[in-house]
Formats: structure tokens, C-alpha cells, sequence
């Protein structure tokens, strides 16, 4: 286990885990699944794109099983990891503060330096919330902000049962 590693790279390594299954399976063709009956109407068996049966029909699945397979083919897993990295680059984690305020900051001598590191160190989603282009530094103020961001917290939530999964993340 990766003691220090954040939700980002948590989800980053489930969606490798993922992603590296899913291409495992074959060529394009071979990764775009369907569920069919032509044997029996309660034997159903799961095929590729090239007719290849992924799934056997010998008492198992039913047909409802047979269509939750094929809509989970490895295409639509490929699809799905796409979207989901795009998702969690928009929300990624910013600078709460830009360092030109952290150096007014500094020079203008009002805010205790334990307060500016503070702020350095702290952040924010940089979709739900832009950096603060020049603000006092109110915790009060930024806590509906902070990294990780509902959205981020929700692409992890399918993973809590994972043993890396932090319960910080839990949304």
C-alpha cells in the first residue's frame, strides 16, 4: 500500500487496473460484446465482435446477466475510464492562493507567516473553485472548496472497498 498516495493517483491506478483488462481482451472488434439466444430462449451466451463466444450459455448467465456483460464489454469500460480521466482533470487540485498574493502577503506584513504557509500549502478543485486572486485568508470561507472536491470524492466512491481507498475521500 502507497501510504502517501492521494485520490488522484488512487484513482489513477484503479483506472490503469481497469484500463489494462479491458485492452487484454483483443483487438477493437474483439473488445465490443453482445448478448444472444439462438440455441434455446433461456440459454444465452455472450459474443465479441467477431462472433467469438466470451460467455458460455451452460446454465449460466440468464438473460438478464448475459446483457449486463455485454453492456460492461471492454469497450464500453474504455469508454467510460475516457470520460472519467477527463472528469477528474477538470477538477484537478490548484493553489488555493496565487503566489503573488502570498508575497503581498509576506511584504505587507499583516498575515502571521504560519498563516501564509498555511495557505501555500492548502487547495482547491480547480473547476468548482478558482484561485483566489487576492483574499484574507478565511478557512471559514474556503472549506467548500477544498481538493478533494465533491465530484472527485464521487469518481472515488465505487472504490471504497479497496484497500488503499482513504475514508477521508468518502463523499
Amino acid at each position: 500500500m502507497m501510504a502517501d498516495m492521494g485520490i488522484a493517483e488512487f484513482l489513477a491506478a484503479r483506472w490503469d487496473e481497469r484500463e489494462a483488462a479491458a485492452k487484454a481482451t483483443g483487438d477493437d472488434k474483439a473488445r465490443t460484446w453482445s448478448a444472444e439466444s439462438d440455441i434455446h430462449p433461456d440459454a444465452w451466451r455472450v459474443i465479441d465482435g467477431h462472433g467469438e463466444v466470451v460467455v458460455y450459455d451452460e446454465g449460466a448467465p440468464t438473460e438478464a446477466e448475459a446483457a449486463h456483460i455485454a453492456l460492461n464489454d471492454p469497450a464500453a469500460v474504455l469508454a467510460d475510464i475516457d470520460a472519467k480521466r477527463k472528469i477528474l482533470a477538470e477538477h484537478a487540485r490548484a493553489p488555493w492562493f496565487t503566489e503573488d498574493t502570498l508575497a503581498r502577503w509576506r511584504t505587507g506584513g499583516h498575515v502571521p507567516e504560519e498563516r501564509i504557509a498555511a495557505a501555500g500549502a492548502s487547495a482547491s478543485c480547480a473547476r468548482c473553485h478558482k484561485v483566489i486572486p487576492d483574499a484574507a485568508v478565511d478557512e471559514d470561507q474556503c472549506a467548500d472548496f477544498d481538493y478533494p472536491c465533491p465530484t472527485v470524492r464521487l469518481l472515488a466512491a465505487p472504490f471504497a472497498s479497496h484497500p488503499e481507498y482513504q475514508e477521508a475521500w468518502k463523499p
